[in-house]
């Protein structure tokens, strides 16, 4: 069961973004046939966690290779710091709609840019032999570590690495599907492809010299694999 703080929390940093999200029932509902539903679908140690779908029914306003599908369902899962629920409830929900939340929304209200970054198979910092909607990198954690962490990823392309070590993985997807990379500490690496733990890309992850801060920092980036080029 999910605590009712998440809800409330989830509404006020999606309308951060864009306006017209409410509460209903358990769920959070937008504009254009979108809506955010709460799960636990799998384990973790930390009590801010939650698994959260992203749905969208509008197919008008979806990108075109969405449009003949009967809908749209991407996975993630975020985990939010505080002392109290609500306090945790707040930080993963803006932690959610600033990376993965842009990301979804680009692809289903917007398509021109205003929420996250469309990147070809080609380009340097894009997902190789996959169109991509790239969200935002986000930055967390103490003092200057956060900014220097986020520096060195927009220095260093992240994309490319773990598509090289995910090829096997997503061969037989025709998409779209979503892909989460969390960084950050001495060794924290998580890759999930539609909110599912994939080992080799996140090996991969922490395989790459990012740098290793004290106080530590994080790093959060969604993508959305549209179609394989």
């Amino acid at each position: 069961m999910t605590h009712p703080a998440f809800p409330a929390a989830f509404r006020d940093a999606l309308n951060a973004l864009c306006i017209g999200w409410r509460i209903r029932g358990d769920e959070v509902r937008g504009p254009a046939g979108t809506s955010v539903h709460f799960a636990q679908t799998h384990e973790s140690s930390s009590p801010g966690h939650v698994d959260v779908e992203f749905r969208c029914r509008g197919r008008r306003r979806l990108l075109p290779p969405f449009r003949r599908a009967p809908g749209l369902s991407l996975w993630d899962c975020v985990a939010g710091l505080g002392e109290t629920m609500e306090e945790r409830a707040q930080f993963a929900a803006r932690a959610w709609a600033q990376s993965t939340g842009a990301a979804c929304l680009e692809v289903s209200l917007s398509g021109r840019g205003d929420f996250a970054t469309h990147v070809g198979s080609s380009d340097s910092f894009g997902f190789t032999g996959w169109h991509a909607i790239h969200s935002p990198i986000l930055s967390y954690g103490k003092g200057a570590s956060p900014a220097t962490l986020q520096a060195w990823c927009e220095e260093h392309p992240i994309l490319p690495t773990i598509a090289e070590a995910t090829k096997d993985h997503l061969k037989t997807q025709d998409g779209p599907c979503g892909i989460k990379l969390l960084l950050g500490a001495q060794d924290i690496a998580e890759v999930r492809i539609d909110g599912e733990h994939d080992e080799a890309g996140s090996a991969a992850l922490l395989a790459l010299p990012w740098p290793r801060l004290d106080p530590p920092a994080f790093v959060r980036i969604y993508a959305i694999l549209i179609h394989p080029h």
